[in-house]
C-alpha cells in the first residue's frame, strides 16, 4: 500500500535586496507539469514531494520515492527527455544521503546536468541505500527514478554516471537494454569490482610490503583484508605525506625510490607515482573495504597467483617481493557471485555507450576501458561502443604538506569535456552519427552542438 503523498508547494519569492534579479514566470507548459503532478497526487508512488519554481521559470520537483530521496529540475522548454544521473562512491559512513533541491545549483556532476538542462533536458537523480559500495541499489533506485519520469511525460531517456556511478550505468543498460537511448560513463568503473578491488588491495599490500620497517609505514592492522579500526583517517594516511615531503626534500633519495618502486610494482596498471594516487588508492581501499566485503558477502578479490614485479628491482628483490607479500584470497563463492552481480560488465547492450576516462586516474584506472573493449568486441557489440580519452588533469595539494605537490586528478574533466561528450553522444542517438572512437577531447574540436 502506497502511503499518503504530502505535497508541499514553495514558490520562490524575490526580494528587495537582490534587485538584479529579475525572474521568469511559468510558461504554461510548465503550468500544465505542475497541474499534472498536483492531479496525480493521490497515486504517486513518492511522499514528502516539494515543488518550486526557479528564476528562469522552470520547476523543480523533489521528494522520496519508495522511500529513497530524488530531485528533478524541468527546465521551462521542456523537450521531453530526460537525463539521470548515477554519481559515484562515497565513503561509507552512517549518514543517509540526501539530493540536492536544485541538481543545477548544487551542480556536482562535473557539468553533465547543467549542460543537459540548458539544452531542454530535464534532469534527475536518485540516492543509493546506503553509501559506499551501492551498485546494486544504485541501478535499481535510478531505474525506480526513470519509470518515475516516464509517468510524468518524458518519452526519451539518457542516463550517465561518473566513478562508481560508471558500473550503474553498465548494469542499467546491460540489466534493462530498452530503458535508455544513450548512455554517458565518465571515469567510470566500467569492467568490473573484482579488477577495481584487486588493484585497491594490491597497492595497499605491496605499500605494507615497501614500508615494512620504515617511519611511513601504515598505522592499524598490517592485513590488507581489514579495514583499520578506530584509527582517525588523518593519522592513518600522515605516513604517506611524509613519505612524500621527504621525496620532494630529496627527488634521488629513498623516499623517491620507494614511491616509484610501489607504484612499478602494481600488477596490470600503469600506475603514476604521485600523492593523489597514493592517498586516493589506500584511502578508499583502506576505508572502504570493511563495506565491500560486508555488502558482497566477502572479499572477492584474489592475489593468490598474481606474480609481482618492478623493473626497479633484481631478480632476487622480485623474488623477495613475491614471497614476503601478504597474499589474499576470495572468501566465497558467494562473494564472486556478487561482485559479478553488481557489476562485472559482460559487453552485451543495445544502447548507445560513449565512455570518456582520464588515461591516468588516481582512483579509478584507466584500465577499465580496455577490459570493457576486449568484452565488447568478444560480444560482437563494437557499433554500439564509442571511448573517447582525456588527458589526466593535475590538482595541487595546499593543505597536506607545506610544499606545492601536484597529482592527477580523480574525473579530472572540464565542463567543456564534459559538454562535447554529451553532445557526441546527442548527434549519435538523435542523427546516427557514430562519434570517433579514441578521439582525445583533452581539447575538444570546434563543432556545433546539437540545438
Amino acid at each position: 500500500m502506497l502511503r499518503p503523498l504530502l505535497l508541499t508547494l514553495s514558490l520562490l519569492t524575490l526580494t528587495a535586496c537582490a534587485p538584479s534579479l529579475t525572474a521568469t514566470l511559468p510558461n504554461a507548459a510548465t503550468l500544465a507539469l505542475k497541474e499534472q503532478i498536483q492531479r496525480m497526487a493521490l497515486t504517486f508512488p513518492a511522499t514528502d514531494i516539494q515543488l518550486s519554481s526557479g528564476l528562469d521559470g522552470g520547476l523543480r520537483l523533489s521528494g522520496r520515492l519508495d522511500g529513497r530521496y530524488f530531485s528533478a529540475n524541468f527546465p521551462p522548454d521542456w523537450n521531453r527527455q530526460t537525463v539521470l544521473y548515477a554519481h559515484g562512491y562515497r565513503l561509507p559512513d552512517d549518514k543517509q544521503d540526501t539530493a540536492a533541491s536544485d541538481l543545477i545549483q548544487g551542480d556536482d556532476t562535473r557539468g553533465v546536468l547543467p549542460t543537459a538542462y540548458r539544452q531542454g533536458f530535464a534532469v534527475a537523480r536518485s540516492v543509493y541505500d546506503k553509501r559506499g559500495f551501492a551498485v546494486q541499489s544504485g541501478i535499481a533506485n535510478t531505474l525506480r527514478l526513470k519509470r518515475f519520469m516516464d509517468d510524468l511525460g518524458s518519452t526519451r531517456d539518457y542516463v550517465a554516471g561518473s566513478s562508481l556511478g560508471g558500473s550503474v550505468v553498465m548494469g542499467l543498460i546491460e540489466k534493462y537494454p530498452d530503458a535508455f537511448a544513450g548512455a554517458l560513463a565518465g571515469c567510470g568503473a566500467v569492467s568490473d569490482w573484482q579488477f577495481e578491488v584487486k588493484y585497491l588491495t594490491d597497492f595497499r599490500a605491496l605499500y605494507n610490503y615497501f614500508a615494512r620497517g620504515t617511519p611511513y609505514a601504515l598505522p592499524g592492522t598490517q592485513d590488507v583484508t581489514q579495514s583499520p579500526l578506530k584509527v582517525d583517517p588523518r593519522e592513518l594516511l600522515k605516513p604517506v605525506g611524509q613519505l612524500f615531503l621527504r621525496a620532494k626534500l630529496n627527488p634521488g633519495g629513498r623516499e623517491a625510490r620507494l614511491i616509484d618502486t610501489i607504484a612499478s610494482a602494481v600488477p596490470d596498471v600503469k600506475v603514476t607515482p604521485d600523492i593523489t594516487t597514493f592517498f586516493a588508492s589506500l584511502g578508499a581501499q583502506l576505508f572502504g573495504l570493511n563495506d565491500i566485503t560486508a555488502t558482497a558477502g566477502g572479499i572477492f578479490a584474489s592475489n593468490a597467483d598474481t606474480v609481482y614485479h618492478s623493473p626497479l628491482l633484481t631478480a632476487q628483490e622480485n623474488a623477495a617481493l613475491n614471497a614476503g607479500i601478504q597474499r589474499y584470497r576470495t572468501s566465497s563463492p558467494q562473494a564472486v557471485a556478487y561482485a559479478q552481480d553488481w557489476y562485472s560488465a559482460t559487453g552485451r547492450f543495445k544502447t548507445k555507450l560513449l565512455t570518456y576516462h582520464n588515461t591516468a586516474d588516481p582512483l579509478v584506472p584507466f584500465e577499465h576501458e580496455a577490459r570493457l573493449r576486449v568484452r565488447v568486441e568478444a560480444a560482437g557489440n563494437t557499433a554500439n561502443l564509442v571511448q573517447q580519452t582525456v588527458e589526466p588533469r593535475l590538482q595541487t595539494l595546499t593543505r597536506v604538506l607545506f610544499y606545492r605537490v601536484q597529482g592527477v586528478e580523480h574525473c579530472g574533466f572540464s565542463p567543456e569535456q564534459t559538454a562535447f561528450a554529451f553532445a557526441e553522444l546527442r548527434r549519435w542517438v538523435e542523427d546516427g552519427v557514430r562519434p570517433q572512437d579514441g578521439l582525445d577531447i583533452t581539447r575538444p574540436p570546434q563543432k556545433k552542438t546539437t540545438p
